[in-house]
């Protein structure tokens, strides 16, 4: 089987939403690191904040791709390695769509963004709507997603996870069970964002 074939078949395992366009905002975070969730790939939230962020990703090859001052540090955000109440920033940009296929490693996950965030402090996250027909037989969900960065310049890419359903109001039930309050949030079209404070 070639290559051109062997793309073909992988593709006819994604369902594809879809193509979403996104704008970021720019943030304050005056006191300390930013830690970014996910950070590897094309490191949004390091393109943004610079050398203020600590980005981790589960995969290393992931971080090394990753092209801005960030500080690079492979971990799993399920058991991160920092004490209670760290940052006073923590962020999620399209990361935790590939954690929340399972309810074990979501609760882990979100457990852990709890556990880190210091009191009064913020949790960022962006991410989209999974939503598809019943009975379809894919594996993969995914868009292609134009990212617009607060300098001006704008990110083509795509982001696909296992196939899941997911909406806004469940990261928010999550994140609420945990201590944090919805600041704000806004959705366009499939992609949401939403800024949380821990109380």
């Amino acid at each position: 089987m070639s290559n051109h074939e062997e793309e073909e078949k992988e593709m006819e395992k994604v369902y594809f939403i879809e193509k979403q366009e996104i704008t970021v905002k720019d943030f304050e975070c005056e006191d300390g690191w930013i830690l970014d969730i996910g950070g590897g790939g094309e490191g949004i939230i390091g393109q943004i904040k610079g050398d203020q962020v600590i980005a981790i990703d589960f995969r290393k090859e992931e971080l090394e791709e990753t092209d801005n001052k960030a500080l690079k540090i492979t971990m799993d955000a399920r058991n991160m390695q920092f004490l209670d109440n760290s940052f006073e920033t923590v962020t999620a940009f399209f990361t935790l769509m590939y954690i929340a296929h399972t309810k074990e490693d979501i609760n882990k996950t979100m457990d852990e963004i709890a556990r880190v965030t210091k009191p009064g402090g913020k949790f960022f996250l962006w991410d989209i709507v999974f939503d598809y027909p019943e009975g379809i037989e894919k594996q993969v969900i995914a868009s292609y997603l134009k990212v617009n960065l607060p300098n001006g310049n704008s990110i083509s890419t795509g982001y696909g996870a296992k196939i899941h359903r997911q909406k806004m109001s469940w990261f928010i039930s999550l994140a609420e069970e945990r201590g944090f309050t919805v600041k704000q949030k806004e959705i366009h079209d499939l992609v949401y964002f939403i800024e949380f404070i821990k109380n």
